[in-house]
């Protein structure tokens, strides 16, 4: 059994994000908003094992263990808009946490939320 001083400590201090529900191209509605989040570093082994794949990770990020996040999501930081590639759960950190691999978004969804 792993001891405590063994695990990752991981810190969500780079900012906030939101994350929008998209529909045909447009973002509808905010599911999440003010998420916090730490940058990660993409691993040599998942930036390649992403192009294999015809995919791109531009950025890793991880947030608190919040519920309702999907692959067909936006997610917003800075006013730059990603798409969610991969959604990772990670219980060996503390506090255990969800890595988001993110693609951005090179054509913009149109924003029409209210």
């Amino acid at each position: 059994m792993p001891r405590l001083k063994d695990k990752g400590f991981i810190t969500f201090n780079d900012g906030t994000m939101e994350i929008c529900r998209a529909k045909d191209r447009k973002i509808v509605e905010t599911k999440l908003e003010e998420i916090r989040f730490g940058f990660q570093t993409v691993g040599i082994k998942r930036f390649y094992e992403a192009k294999l794949a015809s995919k791109q990770v531009d950025e890793v990020v991880a947030i608190p263990m919040v519920e309702g996040i999907s692959t067909m999501d936006i997610c917003i930081i800075n006013g730059s808009q990603y798409k969610i590639g991969q959604i990772q759960k990670k219980y060996d950190t503390i506090p255990p946490c969800k890595f988001l691999s993110l693609e951005e978004n090179k054509l913009p969804y149109e924003d029409v939320r209210e």
